[in-house]
């Protein structure tokens, strides 16, 4: 679709911490996350029906499973961002991602950076034709064709997607919103 937006020099030193704070991380990421999966799988909930908590089927970035970043954030913040829970979180998934003429907007929790507007989010896989059968990994390569700059792979088999909010909006169809807050 397209290049990733000219950052000014503190964006991009942002963008290179969000990148080392993931790639150190990442292991510990991974385990807290996977904990996470296993114990929504375990509870069989009818909300996550099919393969969406199958290991067999889908990595830990295409697993709706965003509620995991409350923890990952507690053990491991990244300094300047905060974690914005679903309740206050909204993802609005265009077209490109959901399926031709369809789009939807739902509850997710992400990484904020409020002054800069940059997210970082290791489950957006999970808005990539979410009623289709995919094999393992397909959805974050998906957004990796489209956007290759947004995606940063981790050994573990964890990718993150990162980015300025307009940025990841216009690239791929994906809008991180914050609800306004409550009176």
């Amino acid at each position: 679709m397209g290049e990733r937006t000219k950052y000014s020099p503190e964006a991009l030193q942002l963008l290179e911490s969000v990148d080392a704070w993931f790639l150190k991380n990442e292991t510990e990421i991974v385990r807290i996350m996977e904990s996470y999966r296993e114990e929504w799988a375990n509870r069989n909930e009818k909300e996550f029906a099919g393969d969406a908590l199958d290991m067999n089927w889908r990595t830990l970035s295409e697993m709706p499973i965003c509620w995991s970043l409350q923890r990952v954030s507690g053990a491991f913040p990244i300094k300047g961002f905060r974690y914005i829970s679903p309740r206050r979180g909204r993802a609005t998934v265009g077209e490109s991602l959901y399926g031709e003429y369809a789009s939807f907007s739902t509850s997710h929790g992400f990484l904020l950076n409020e002054t800069t507007g940059m997210i970082a989010c290791p489950t957006f896989g999970q808005f990539v034709l979410p009623y289709l059968k995919m094999t393992r990994g397909s959805r974050v390569a998906y957004v990796e064709a489209m956007a290759p700059s947004l995606v940063l792979r981790g050994e573990n088999g964890l990718a993150l997607l990162r980015g300025q909010r307009d940025e990841v909006c216009n690239l791929i169809g994906l809008e991180y919103m914050k609800r306004k807050e409550r009176d």
